[in-house]
């Protein structure tokens, strides 16, 4: 049998019919044959045929019996059937299609109309077939989607659970960081109020033990001893300039004022030493220490934002203006330090090795503190803190 054509069983007990068929059939057809009903089982279950026209009056099997079986196997049950039949009544016309077959023709039959019924129903076979082959990739199609979507869940929630995991680790690790950040604060402030009270009280005193000796030597020195004289002078004042740097030292690293007077104090006495220091004008606008009600250890964070800021002005800024404001507005504390100089650039905002700006940030994380920074070039930079209180 010829594969690329359509298969058509002819099944009729008499051999006469079967020629006529074979010969009205064209050629593009395949045809096989049967002369007994029973016979058409096995042949439709080894071949594939796309047709079958069925004779209904067989002697050991009819046609409608033919049909039943076919209909009742599911690997027949699709295989269209035409009954061929002397009976022209209405019974057997349903009856025939109750068996299952598609159409009914009776004989005898005209060639032309069995011709465009075969062939109408061998093409509708075809397209049947075509469209089950369809569903048949379309259903693997399906499948291996549907895998497809499963493995991609899967990887999906197998990333997720990494990037949980790793960000968990990694929010552990940022917040032993930020604790150990903040200890190392906390100890380098307790060291710097250390060295300060020690500078303050021990070399202070012993400074001030000089002078005082030194100002009893010179007030016993032989009149007439010029030299002398100038000489003890001279170290009276080395030991002056001596005292005010050891103070000045003392009070940078812990002012005094701010554990006894308070963060405002403290700002405003910071604000006119770099006015003093850096030749800038510098104006304040400050609240009072009742306002702000702060921790010692906030007042101490604020102050030393405040150093670094000023610090960056004096290094980079180039101004000759800073406006200072320390306020209270409802529930956080707001400080805004501008300066009219060339203004920072926005690549050095985000800068990597900013380390003063990282550090302004990492002193208000325990505080839950915003830190902002902004400039445009020529028009100065502002400095904005806000911590909650």
């Amino acid at each position: 049998m010829d594969e690329r054509k359509p298969r058509i069983l002819i099944v009729d007990d008499e051999r006469a019919n079967i020629n006529m068929l074979c010969e009205v059939v064209p050629e593009h057809y395949d045809i096989s044959v049967a002369t007994r009903g029973i016979e058409v089982q096995g042949l439709a279950n080894r071949t594939r045929f796309d047709l079958i026209l069925l004779d209904i009056m067989m002697p050991d099997m009819d046609g409608y019996e033919v049909c039943r079986l076919l209909k009742q196997d599911s690997r027949t049950a699709e295989i269209p059937v035409i009954f061929l039949s002397v009976s022209t009544d209405s019974d057997s016309i349903v009856r025939g299609f109750n068996a299952g077959a598609v159409d009914y023709v009776t004989k005898p039959f005209k060639e032309k109309e069995l011709l465009a019924r075969v062939g109408m129903h061998v093409t509708l076979r075809e397209m049947q077939r075509e469209l089950w082959e369809k569903n048949g990739r379309l259903k693997r199609e399906i499948i291996e989607h549907e895998r497809a979507e499963r493995q991609l869940r899967e990887y999906r929630d197998q990333l997720e659970e990494l990037v949980s995991q790793r960000t968990a680790e990694l929010t552990a690790s940022n917040a032993r960081l930020q604790k150990l950040g903040a200890h190392q604060e906390a100890v380098r402030e307790a060291e710097r109020t250390r060295i300060s009270r020690e500078l303050h009280d021990e070399l202070g005193q012993m400074l001030t033990t000089l002078k005082m000796d030194a100002a009893w030597l010179k007030k016993r020195l032989p009149e007439g001893e010029e030299p002398l004289l100038e000489k003890a002078a001279t170290m009276l004042d080395l030991m002056d300039a001596t005292i005010q740097t050891v103070q000045r030292i003392s009070r940078d690293l812990r002012p005094g004022m701010l554990d006894e007077l308070g963060l405002a104090a403290a700002i405003e006495w910071k604000t006119q030493d770099f006015q003093h220091r850096a030749e800038m004008e510098c104006e304040l606008v400050s609240g009072s220490d009742e306002d702000f009600d702060l921790h010692p250890d906030l007042s101490i964070v604020i102050f030393r934002i405040f150093q670094e800021v000023l610090t960056n002005i004096a290094r980079h800024a180039r101004a000759t203006k800073v406006r200072v404001r320390l306020m209270r507005q409802d529930d956080r504390l707001e400080l805004t330090v501008s300066d009219n100089g060339v203004g920072i650039r926005a690549d050095r905002i985000e800068a990597s090795d900013s380390f003063g700006l990282m550090g302004i940030q990492e002193r208000l994380y325990p505080w839950r503190g915003i830190f902002k920074i902004e400039g445009a070039p020529d028009a100065g930079t502002t400095v904005t803190v806000v911590v909650p209180l």
